[in-house]
């Protein structure tokens, strides 16, 4: 009976503790309209913790074709978080470039690590976890440990985190660049004023 009683108190206890976090549903219809004006897709838009940094203003935003992006700051440190719906591989991880890498173009090195990757390209490391079709990593000048640490405890946003991070509803299409055709190769229309 005693043990049966302390199995319930330690049950009760952890259950507790599941609610220091904010859960995150769907996000609201709003919300994800919100996000699409930003160029987003809500369900791709993650937080972290890592002791010390803080999200920096302007972070967040969009990464690559479809993904999300985040940057954390400490001092001289920074982690970005990115988040996509991709996979990665043994064959996949060298040839996926780590974000703001210097120089440029470093090749990746990759090593398995319990169910993640620990890469490292030119003058940053990065954290890779596969969660299910999404790829979350944290890459950055800091500690391995702290890239490990903030991947893995990378969580899709509350409903109160995406409205604090997300711009003002805005009438109308989502936001596009007045300076690219909608024909030709794309490139930016640049004219030239007087003297050239």
């Amino acid at each position: 009976m005693q043990r049966r009683v302390l199995g319930m108190v330690v049950l009760g206890l952890a259950l507790a503790g599941c609610g220091n976090k904010p859960a995150a549903g769907p996000p609201s219809a709003e919300l994800v309209a919100r996000a699409r004006q930003a160029g987003l897709d809500a369900t791709l838009v993650y937080v972290t913790d890592a002791d010390g940094y803080t999200r920096t203003a302007g972070g967040p935003g969009p990464y690559g074709d479809e993904g999300f992006q985040d940057i954390y700051s400490s001092g001289p440190d920074d982690l970005r978080l990115t988040v996509e719906n991709r996979t990665i591989d043994a064959a996949t991880c060298p040839t996926l470039p780590v974000p703001a890498v210097e120089p440029a173009g470093a090749p990746v090195r990759c090593t398995t690590d319990g169910d993640g990757w620990t890469r490292v390209s030119g003058n940053r490391g990065e954290y890779a976890i596969q969660r299910g079709a999404v790829l979350v990593r944290v890459s950055g000048t800091g500690p391995a440990d702290v890239l490990r640490d903030a991947a893995r405890t990378a969580r899709p946003a509350s409903a109160d985190e995406l409205d604090d991070m997300l711009p003002a509803a805005t009438d109308g299409d989502p936001v596009r660049r007045g300076d690219l055709p909608d024909t030709g190769d794309g490139a930016p229309l640049n004219p030239t004023g007087p003297g050239g």
